[in-house]
């Protein structure tokens, strides 16, 4: 249906075309009443001295200049009547052929309004969603980069507490949280207990996958280097568990002596010893956290060099576009 007012064109042929399917001036009366026009404003006409052509273009003009949602209901009823109009035998012999033809241009008109009106719509609606869906890509993008500069801030915080229990649990916190932002998170921290007994004999801080492979995580916050005892039960974990490697991750470095046990069994197993220093590293300059494992995965399985050393130069930047569309997957955690 034509849009909020009659274009002129439309205007003018319902001018010329609503009196020619109208005999009389009551008819036309009935006519205009009948699509909604009040009959108070049609008394304000004189049957006898107005012409039906007067009446007419007065009505349409107060019906067009209205902005009101009654007059936009009464102007659709016209349009509807006139277009839907197929009784001609009532019309005076000559205004029949001129009635069906302004009928018919009527009709034209009208469909090649609604047909530009659909497409300015359609257009609008497309436009609209671009519109929004660019804020939803830079809300997105915005929560991403909160949430990594939150883990940052968390991270940061670790180097000023006392507490070491605490600091081991907030440690754990913040590394498996930056697992889920990159995706490579299976599982958080976890204990397993005897299920005789109840008692805890195993606490595993968190489990990621690699391409295709399990690592298990252990996270250490100690004032000493890390040494054999602690990197030997690692191992024993890690042989109790088939096709599952492992990656132990300090703030105090490890001491020479604790690879021993280590070297020897890189063909059987990837043992992977990160030093914090260089986690920090990576979250300070933003760069891509599974990229660096990756790297340093296949620098120990290519060198069988647990404590292998990534050039952290050389890994690229986070991409947080690409984080903020897995989250518009519903991937993001």
């Amino acid at each position: 249906m034509v849009g909020f007012h009659f274009p002129p064109e439309v205007f003018n042929l319902l001018v010329d075309t609503i009196p020619k399917l109208n005999k009389s001036k009551p008819d036309l009366l009935t006519f205009l009443q009948g699509c909604g026009v009040s009959h108070k404003f049609l008394t304000r006409f004189n049957i006898d001295t107005d012409n039906k052509y007067h009446i007419t273009r007065e009505t349409l003009r107060v019906l067009n200049e209205n902005k009101s949602d009654s007059a936009l209901g009464v102007r659709r009823r016209i349009i509807q009547r006139v277009v839907e109009f197929d009784s001609f035998d009532v019309c005076w012999d000559n205004d029949r052929v001129k009635a069906q033809a302004g009928v018919a241009e009527i009709k034209k008109l009208v469909q090649l309004k609604d047909n530009i009106t659909k497409t300015e719509q359609y257009a609008e609606k497309e436009r609209s969603a671009k519109i929004n869906e660019s804020k939803n890509k830079q809300a997105l993008l915005t929560k991403a980069i909160q949430e990594y500069e939150s883990i940052i801030g968390e991270f940061n915080a670790l180097f000023i507490m006392n507490d070491p229990r605490e600091r081991g649990l907030a440690l754990e916190k913040v590394l498996n949280r930056l697992f889920h932002f990159y995706k490579i998170s299976v599982r958080e921290s976890f204990s397993i207990h005897d299920e005789v007994t109840g008692k805890c004999y195993e606490q595993i801080d968190g489990v990621i996958e690699l391409k295709s492979t399990l690592f298990l995580i252990e996270m250490k916050w100690e004032k000493e280097k890390i040494g054999i005892d602690k990197i030997a039960r690692f191992m024993t974990r890690l042989y109790s568990r088939n096709g599952v490697d492992g990656i132990m991750i300090s703030s105090s470095g490890f001491s020479e002596s604790g690879f021993d046990c280590v070297d020897k069994n890189l063909n059987q197993k990837t043992v992977g010893f990160i030093d914090l220093a260089q986690i920090s590293s990576i979250l300070h300059s933003k760069k891509d956290l599974k990229e660096y494992l990756e790297s340093f995965i296949a620098g120990v399985r290519l060198n069988l060099k647990p404590n292998y050393i990534v050039d952290i130069d050389g890994i690229s930047f986070i991409n947080f576009a690409n984080y903020a569309e897995q989250e518009k997957a519903g991937c993001f955690v």
